[in-house]
């Protein structure tokens, strides 16, 4: 790993005000599906999220940050995971020009900024200094809330329709993204497939991804292999494609 500059001995006097966001883990991996599946990446992962899915496998980040709460920080080394998916147990306020020394410290030239929910955030001074940096940047969201980014982030959207807290998936979002991934549920789902056609740009493919998370109750193969036939007649019917998440083939070796 390179060098991390030690920006916590320079006076905050004459540091540039800068934004902050919340930082639940930085960790190296692999990106699961869609256009980039199978590229190395650094994620960056924030805390908060307002949708919480039922299917969420990082229900930890849902408590949304308090500016206030300093003195609860997780600490640089807790939020530092280089080579598994498993997420911290708390968070950290950064601003922008620490994170990106954080984030060159992995060798990878993709960084994919995940939560949570990273529209809550400005993400326009980070995604501008990745850009710079000579990185590609991409940013996961479920197209609930409006999202900063610079131009020439790659933005995929997951929408999450009918959740919990009521919040609806804008159309503007669906113009806005390079990719979409519909994580499937069940046949209902064929409606969710319609609105994406019709609100999408054009050059935006569509994946559709059985629902796997952690939090099913019962996860037998019966019931995966199911959502996944139902994905596959789907595609087929609506000339999607399929999303086939590389974490779980890896299980599989």
């Amino acid at each position: 790993m390179a060098t991390i500059p030690d920006f916590a001995s320079i006076p905050a006097r004459l540091l540039p005000i800068e934004t902050m966001l919340p930082v639940r883990a930085i960790e190296a991996g692999m990106v699961g599906s869609g256009v980039w599946a199978g590229t190395p990446a650094v994620f960056l992962r924030l805390q908060g999220c307002p949708v919480r899915c039922s299917w969420c496998d990082q229900p930890g980040t849902w408590d949304l940050p308090v500016a206030q709460e300093l003195e609860e920080q997780a600490s640089e080394e807790e939020i530092e995971i280089s080579d598994d998916n498993l997420c911290s147990t708390g968070w950290r306020w950064i601003g922008a020009t620490r994170l990106l020394a954080l984030l060159a410290s992995h060798t990878t030239n993709h960084v994919v900024i995940t939560g949570g929910e990273p529209a809550l955030y400005d993400l326009m001074e980070i995604t501008t200094a990745i850009k710079q940096s000579g990185r590609t940047v991409a940013v996961e969201t479920s197209g609930t809330l409006p999202l900063s980014v610079v131009s020439g982030t790659w933005v995929t959207l997951s929408p999450k329709h009918n959740n919990p807290a009521g919040l609806l998936v804008a159309d503007t979002a669906y113009r806005r993204a390079q990719e979409i991934i519909i994580v499937i549920t069940g046949p209902d789902d064929r409606r969710w497939i319609d609105r994406a056609i019709k609100a999408r740009s054009a050059s935006a493919p569509i994946y559709l991804a059985p629902e796997l998370g952690r939090r099913l109750a019962d996860p037998v193969a019966g019931h995966h292999q199911s959502l996944l036939l139902l994905c596959y007649h789907l595609a087929m019917e609506y000339g999607c494609r399929l999303a086939l998440q590389a974490d779980h083939l890896l299980t599989m070796l």
